[in-house]
C-alpha cells in the first residue's frame, strides 16, 4: 500500500486526468466528521480504454483522517449496486457504492473489483453515489440488538467510549436511537426522507473527455 505522500490527490473526478504518470491519481469523493474527527475518502478508478470510452473495472478507496483524536477506518461492508445505462437516449440510473466505517479501525484502504464494468462514454457525465454507514466500535457491537434507552448494566471496559451510539452518566449506560447513516437506522416512509447534515452520502459526477 502506497503512503499518502506517494499519491496524487485531486478534487475532480475527470478520469481523463492521468497526472504526471508517477503517482497514482486519487479523486476526492467523500468527507464527513464523526467522533469529532474530520476525515475524507479518495478513490482511484482503474480501467481500460475501449475506443473513445473508458471502462472502470476496479475502484480503490483510501481514507485519510485529518483532524481529531479518534481515527476512522473502513469495515468489510462495501458493495456496488449498479443500474443500466442506455446510450441511445442517454438515460442513466445511478450507480451506488455502499461502504462502512468504524472508529478505531486501522483499515484505511478498500478495493472493490467490479464484476461488470462501469462504462463512461466520452463526453457524457454519469452520477455515482457513495453511501456511508457508521458501525459501532467493535467492543460495543453486541449491544446493537438492544432497544434505545437505559441498558441497565455497565458499559464495556474499553480504551475509548463510543459516543456516537451510546451515552453514560456515572453507572448508567444508555443507547441512543440510531441516526441517519448509522447501523440500525430505519429510513422514514417514502416521500418523507431528507438527507441531513451528517453527510452520509456523497454525489459524484464521473466524466471522461
Amino acid at each position: 500500500m502506497d503512503a499518502i505522500q506517494d499519491l496524487d490527490l485531486i478534487t475532480t473526478v475527470d478520469l481523463s486526468y492521468t497526472g504526471n504518470g508517477i503517482k497514482p491519481v486519487y479523486h476526492f469523493i467523500y468527507a464527513s466528521q464523526l467522533y469529532g474527527t474530520l476525515f475524507a475518502v479518495y478513490a482511484n478508478f482503474v480501467g481500460t480504454n475501449n475506443g473513445p470510452n473508458f471502462e472502470i473495472t476496479k475502484i480503490t478507496m483510501r481514507l485519510i483522517n485529518y483532524k481529531g483524536l479518534v481515527n476512522i477506518g473502513f469495515t468489510d461492508d462495501i458493495s456496488l449496486r449498479g443500474k443500466d445505462f442506455n446510450a441511445s437516449d442517454a438515460l442513466m440510473e445511478v450507480n451506488e457504492i455502499n461502504f462502512g466505517v468504524r472508529a478505531a479501525s486501522k483499515v484505511v484502504e478498500k478495493i472493490l473489483p467490479l464484476a461488470a464494468p462501469i462504462i463512461l462514454i466520452n463526453g457524457i457525465s454519469i452520477p455515482l453515489v457513495f453511501n456511508r454507514t457508521l458501525y459501532p466500535m467493535q467492543e460495543f457491537q453486541s449491544f446493537q440488538t438492544r432497544s434505545a434507552g437505559n441498558l441497565g448494566e455497565e458499559p464495556p471496559l474499553t480504551d475509548m467510549f463510543d459516543t456516537e451510539f451510546y451515552e453514560r452518566d456515572g453507572v448508567d449506560f444508555y443507547k441512543h436511537a440510531p441516526k441517519e447513516g448509522m447501523e440500525g437506522h430505519i429510513p422514514p416512509a417514502l416521500g418523507t426522507f431528507f438527507i441531513g447534515p451528517r453527510c452520509r452520502a456523497s454525489n459524484v459526477t464521473l466524466r471522461f473527455q
